[in-house]
């Protein structure tokens, strides 16, 4: 009896729920509204077109005209919607969903100011010029990629990660402070930024993510931070760099680290590095030799002078 007991309850509080939410429509942007908690986030609709700007509150019928306030952007609420222009959200708004605005391709301003969470796919392939982020802690994969028209981006204090290919072919971007707060920038997160040419990273960075920085042939030189143990499989490959020198907490270089870097001509070497794996080749990647270098030295480690394709061999 309990147990049919309970199953009803779990039955009219889903029912509830269900009914508490309804849709309208009010000065062009669909909502769904939650009746209970008098709270409306933005939903989908192809009707989507030109500048929308979201409020803080909204008055519907629904909710017999009461004030309800304005909490979200919810999964994919614009997305393909190709002719927004224009898009301000409430400070009010915490959440932006998941491919909100994924493919919105003359989308060229966007006001998320507010938001501390924004969902994988954001803004791929949109047009944005800038993004200014005071609130997100986290940046999820694919959040901007793609983006070929962002040149500024200002991020929180209070980062923590950006996850992979965040900002892939972010083409227009010249240059990106990543804020102390960050730990982990995480796989190809900007590779393919042509233009790329300054990176400040943090200080007390723990992981730069593999092919982080392939394709940036403008990225003529960077500060790596103490902190990190390990180079990992082609960050550097393909791109500007014409020298570098890695941290002493630097144990392991990885597969393609620095291949096809043709302007490389110094490197700096940690004394405790153990692990070299086939990173030397400027032009011929599939050689075991070391790299012709015109300056590859090391603070303290033996150099080979034939270099295996695992590990450091003994002058």
């Amino acid at each position: 009896m309990k147990k049919v007991l309970s199953t009803l309850f779990t039955l009219l509080v889903t029912f509830a729920t269900m009914i508490a939410n309804e849709y309208e429509t009010l000065n062009g942007i669909r909502y769904s509204v939650d009746i209970t908690a008098k709270t409306a986030s933005v939903v989908y609709s192809a009707d989507y077109t030109g500048v929308i700007d979201i409020p803080n509150v909204i008055y519907p019928e629904c909710a017999g005209a009461m004030q309800c306030r304005v909490i979200g952007v919810e999964d994919g609420a614009f997305k393909n919607c190709t002719g927004l222009t224009k898009v301000s959200v409430t400070y009010n708004v915490k959440t932006v969903g998941k491919e909100a605005f994924y493919g919105c391709t003359s989308l060229t301003q966007a006001d998320v100011a507010g938001a501390e969470q924004i969902g994988a796919w954001a803004f791929y392939n949109t047009a944005i010029t800038f993004i200014y982020l005071p609130h997100v802690t986290r940046i999820e994969n694919y959040t901007f990629y793609n983006c070929t028209q962002l040149a500024q981006v200002s991020l929180s204090n209070s980062l923590t990660d950006i996850s992979d290919f965040a900002f892939k072919n972010c083409t227009s971007l010249t240059s990106i402070n990543i804020p102390n707060s960050v730990k982990n920038v995480w796989n190809e997160v900007f590779m393919g930024c042509t233009n790329l040419a300054t990176v400040t990273l943090p200080e007390k960075m723990e992981y730069l993510g593999g092919n982080t920085f392939r394709d940036c042939p403008n990225l003529k030189s960077i500060k790596l931070p103490e902190g990190i143990n390990t180079i990992q499989q082609a960050t550097f490959m393909s791109s500007g760099l014409t020298s570098i020198t890695i941290p002493d907490s630097v144990v392991t270089i990885r597969e393609r680290s620095f291949y096809f870097c043709r302007s490389l001509d110094t490197i700096s070497l940690p004394a405790g590095i153990t692990t070299i794996r086939e990173f030397l080749s400027r032009a011929l990647p599939s050689t075991n030799t070391c790299s012709p270098l015109p300056c590859m030295y090391s603070r303290g480690a033996s150099l080979c002078t034939k270099q295996p394709r695992y590990g450091i061999a003994s002058t």
